[in-house]
């Protein structure tokens, strides 16, 4: 049920609650970084650490999506090529090198689609601040049809 929280909750909630934890004042994440004896920056006020901010943010919220892709590929995979690999004393690194990868590449070349589209059209959570340090494709392409 954990795994799928990030799923379940609305994208805009999200970044709401992701804002809140980066608060320079009183966030949760600034708070543990200055508890590790570290100098907690303005995570996203700061043009060196705003985008990294928004990647952390959006790797935690899509995770789960990328995981369950993945689990529905190895749990589709038949067992009879396994088993014969086991006969034959395959290593287990040999297995997954040439059973395992080369039959959900499908699947994994889904999963990168679907976050590559996404990634691209990632323009609701943040408008390019501090300056333009996280200024997205989407976001730059939107300026540019709305001036002309």
């Amino acid at each position: 049920m954990l795994l799928l929280l990030p799923l379940a909750c609305a994208p805009l909630a999200v970044g709401f609650i992701w804002r809140m934890m980066y608060h320079p004042d009183f966030g949760v994440i600034t708070w543990l970084v200055s508890s590790l004896g570290f100098n907690a920056p303005n995570f996203l006020g700061n043009r060196s650490t705003a985008m990294m901010s928004i990647i952390v943010f959006d790797v935690w919220q899509w995770t789960p999506f990328i995981t369950f892709i993945v689990l529905a590929g190895l749990q589709s995979l038949p067992k009879e090529p396994f088993e014969a690999a086991a006969i034959d004393g395959a290593s287990p690194f040999r297995v997954f090198r040439t059973l395992t990868l080369p039959m959900i590449s499908q699947f994994l070349l889904v999963a990168f689609l679907l976050r590559t589209i996404d990634l691209v059209r990632l323009y609701d959570f943040d408008h390019g601040g501090p300056g333009t340090a996280t200024e997205t494709l989407a976001g730059i392409c939107t300026e540019l049809a709305l001036s002309i």
